[in-house]
């Protein structure tokens, strides 16, 4: 368990932007007002951005899961997903969402990212190699 901690901290975060995704799933949808402004528009196609949001949620939750059980596919998606969901905040914002719709997500999708990317998280879950016998 030595070395876990990153990973905790950076399965949470996942958890946590999964959860942010799919209540932007329903705020796209129409079925969650934004308690922030009175509607949110992707390009005006509120179900493109709710198809792009429950696809991001998802494979959010994935990482998080795969994070619970130590798999490094999980940290390489968690990196893929972080810049994903930087470039798709980007995006919405300049499709007419608010900034303060998508400031929590940017904010952690980038420290997420800078988490994954620190020397002590990736040592935590790459398999370490067997040390060679003397004979």
């Amino acid at each position: 368990m030595k070395g876990s901690l990153p990973l905790i901290i950076l399965g949470a975060l996942a958890a946590v932007l999964g959860v942010l995704h799919a209540i932007d799933v329903m705020i796209y949808l129409g079925v969650v007002a934004s308690a922030l402004t009175g509607a949110n528009s992707f390009f005006g196609v509120g179900l493109l951005g709710a198809l792009l949001s429950g696809i991001v949620a998802w494979i959010w939750f994935w990482a998080a899961g795969g994070l619970w059980q130590h798999e490094e596919q999980a940290w390489q998606f968690v990196v893929v997903i972080a810049i994903i969901s930087l470039i798709f905040d980007g995006i919405a914002i300049l499709g007419g969402t608010p900034l303060e719709v998508r400031v929590p997500s940017l904010v952690l999708a980038a420290v997420a990212l800078i988490l994954a990317l620190l020397p002590g998280t990736r040592e935590a879950i790459t398999p370490r190699a067997a040390a060679p016998r003397a004979p």
